[in-house]
């Protein structure tokens, strides 16, 4: 089996487990854990290692307005 074809039936595994927007946030979130928890934690350089832990504090902290949002919007659910 090619690397394509595999890689193709494996895009429509995950698709088919997770619905369209599940896939959506799979990806997101693997590229967030791939581009910033892991250097945060297994970097060599220490300007790496801050970088990559600011950037995840200024994640957590929009996604923490981004839920207070959500339950102004919709509040007692």
């Amino acid at each position: 089996m090619r690397f394509i074809d595999a890689t193709r039936r494996s895009i429509g595994f995950v698709i088919d487990t997770f619905t369209p927007l599940g896939t959506i946030f799979l990806v997101v979130f693997m590229l967030l854990y791939v581009g910033v928890v892991l250097p945060a934690v297994w970097s060599q350089h220490s300007y790496r290692r801050s970088a990559a832990s600011r950037m995840l504090d200024l994640l957590m902290r929009h996604m923490h307005q981004v839920l207070r949002a959500v339950r102004r919007q919709f509040p007692g659910q």
